[in-house]
């Protein structure tokens, strides 16, 4: 989940009325909430029935803009929400903006807005200064209608399905190896997950909504001992992300960093009937699953966790030139440390929170029909699917694979 440490604007977020705002920009241009008609961005894993390991899940975005100039294909787009408080300020705020006119201000972004001081937007004053970042995109696609445009964009993880020619030689670390490939795709940099904690971009400790640390795998460096033979960028990045027991993916801002599936204790009765009011009836599975157990397949060789795999077992199967059975195990025994049951389904919050990421952990109330009582119940569900659509409010569908039905 997102770290957003304002109070102001946690408190803006888990209200019941709240206003979002969108800005995106891009080297060229800035388009404001007045000119952006509505934005669907995707970030899903591939697999439907179990959850990934090795995986590289990049972003996918859809914006519809009015009366303004098109991105050109293969602009770069930096996406952020924020909310507005529409009350005003106070009379020495509105003073300080009497010497501007609406032409004025709109050659300001909102982030300049945000950071005069005792003024406020023009449409509404920016909530804690706060923009969340929602994905940088690269544009693909350009389709023009009258005054509408639709642009189709990607993060650059989108264009990993080249072969992967090194510029260093081998044997070579893992490390070398990432910062050769994200170099080539054009990805500004790198994340580190260190510790065994998930931290967000500035290194702080990410919680959960039980405000305990996410504890997961760390990355750690290993040797490639030779140049990896007819694999793509993509399978080369999967590879290594599979040895640390997480996905590749590219974080909010653009940068490269690995995902790992987090976990988190039961909510409380009030947490519960609060995302009650904010969510639709769910739409789950009759029973939950667990995940029993890991098969990874290392060219000639095949290791699996636990040794014995009970037939029809719900597993996680992947592939990983580099495993080793010992590797294996310590990738197990991370996963180990997590709730591995959960209830496949999806839910769609109808008051959606921007700070949900793929991977997170949420606790989904429901009522279960056959109980009369109609008191609420939760499960837990692993996000492997997160959809958000903006379109001055904001909704989201999220979803968590598995179907109880079958196994490997």
């Amino acid at each position: 989940m997102y770290q957003i440490d304002n109070p102001e604007t946690i408190a803006a977020i888990e209200s019941d009325c709240r206003t979002f705002h969108a800005l995106i920009e891009s080297k060229r241009q800035i388009y404001r909430a007045s000119v952006i008609g509505r934005i669907t961005l995707e970030h899903t894993q591939t697999e439907s029935e179990v959850l990934q390991l090795g995986a590289v899940l990049s972003r996918r975005a859809e914006i519809c803009l009015y009366d303004c100039d098109a991105p050109q294909k293969g602009d770069e787009l930096m996406s952020w929400l924020y909310l507005i408080d529409w009350s005003g300020t106070d009379g020495a705020a509105q003073k300080d903006l009497t010497g501007y006119t609406h032409r004025g201000l709109a050659t300001y972004t909102h982030r300049e807005i945000a950071g005069m001081s005792r003024t406020q937007d023009p449409d509404g004053a920016v909530i804690g200064h706060e923009l969340i970042p929602m994905g940088r995109y690269t544009v693909t696609r350009v389709r023009c209608t009258g005054s509408e445009i639709r642009v189709t964009a990607y993060d650059r993880l989108h264009g990993a399905d080249v072969l992967y020619v090194p510029t260093i030689t081998f044997p070579a670390s893992s490390d070398a190896v990432t910062e050769d490939i994200i170099g080539q795709l054009g990805i500004p940099g790198r994340r580190f997950v260190e510790s065994g904690n998930l931290l967000t971009a500035e290194g702080a400790v990410v919680t959960g909504a039980d405000d305990e640390e996410i504890i997961c795998s760390a990355e750690y460096t290993f040797t490639i001992p030779a140049a990896p033979e007819n694999m793509t960028c993509r399978e080369v990045l999967g590879a290594i992300a599979c040895m640390y027991g997480g996905n590749a993916v590219l974080d909010r801002e653009g940068y490269f960093t690995t995902m790992f599936w987090a976990f988190g204790k039961p909510a409380e009765e009030a947490e519960l009937r609060q995302t009650y009011t904010r969510i639709d009836e769910p739409e789950l599975d009759e029973s939950n699953v667990t995940l029993s157990g890991i098969i990874c397949h290392a060219g000639d060789e095949t290791y699996t966790r636990p040794q014995k795999i009970p037939e029809g077992a719900k597993v996680i199967t992947c592939e990983c030139p580099w495993m080793t059975d010992a590797r294996l195990g310590e990738v197990w025994r991370k996963l180990c440390g997590m709730n591995l049951t959960w209830r496949p389904g999806e839910v769609r919050y109808r008051m959606g929170d921007p700070r949900h990421d793929l991977g997170d952990r949420l606790a989904i109330p429901f009522r279960n029909r056959s109980d009369l009582s109609g008191r609420l119940m939760q499960c837990s569900m692993p996000l492997t699917s997160v959809v958000t659509e903006y379109d001055g409010g904001l909704t989201e569908e999220l979803s968590a694979a598995g179907s109880s039905e079958g196994g490997y």
